[in-house]
């Protein structure tokens, strides 16, 4: 089945993006799936290459708590968000996270700023997140793929609301992509933490390829 929708779920921003402005960027007849990932806390994420006149992009659609959520990145994993027109970025409040940045040093850093009408009313709110992510110096193998572990942490504020959130990150370097583990969300001290540890990489031709249902821990998340 092909989804008409996109959404977002941050990794290193706290505001989604606009579902229908998403699609006109990276239509899915553009994109082709590369590997699908299954994970503990009934979570499953496909990752995919998209190839537009705009460059190449790639998107992580992740199926959690009967909600999918997908995040849109540049060709080096720079995350395209917002992208709602509503979001007037700062440029002098831009740096934002490059992959290969990451890869080359051990570590990167995000900063973001602007403002967003957040309801489309005119009521323009300040923006502001500044994540870090670096790698632990660890590799794992699974399903045969070799990936290299990172850590992501992130604090966000919009208005006065302070977002904080954590992930482990798994980097998978013949492809150029990532996608998360386990991790914790929302507004101190009332974070969620989510134990989506990654369980089993499956591959085009392979069974559970692009799944759009997760199946490990499934009962005790619903």
């Amino acid at each position: 089945m092909v989804r008409a929708y996109w959404a977002c779920l941050a990794v290193l921003f706290p505001v989604c993006v606009v579902a229908q402005e998403a699609a006109e960027l990276v239509p899915r007849d553009s994109c082709d799936a590369l590997y699908t990932v299954q994970k503990r806390a009934c979570v499953v994420e496909t990752v995919w290459r998209c190839e537009t006149g705009g460059g190449v992009f790639f998107a992580n659609e992740t199926i959690y708590a009967n909600a999918v959520d997908t995040r849109i990145y540049t060709e080096d994993y720079e995350q395209i968000a917002p992208l709602t027109k509503k979001w007037k970025r700062k440029a002098r409040k831009k740096d934002g996270f490059a992959l290969s940045d990451l890869l080359t040093d051990g570590q990167d850093k995000l900063l973001e700023g602007g403002e967003l009408d957040i309801l489309g009313d005119g009521l323009v709110m300040p923006v502001q997140a500044e994540g870090a992510m670096r790698l632990t110096g660890e590799d794992v193998v699974l399903s045969g793929i070799t990936l290299t572990r990172a850590e992501a942490k992130t604090v966000g504020r919009v208005g006065p609301l302070k977002y904080l959130k954590t992930a482990d990150i798994y980097i998978d370097r013949d492809t150029g992509t990532m996608f998360t583990g386990a991790f914790s969300h929302g507004v101190p001290p009332n974070l969620v933490s989510v134990e989506a540890h990654p369980v089993e990489v499956i591959r085009p031709g392979e069974d559970g390829f692009m799944a759009e249902a997760a199946i490990h821990e499934c009962e005790a998340s619903g």
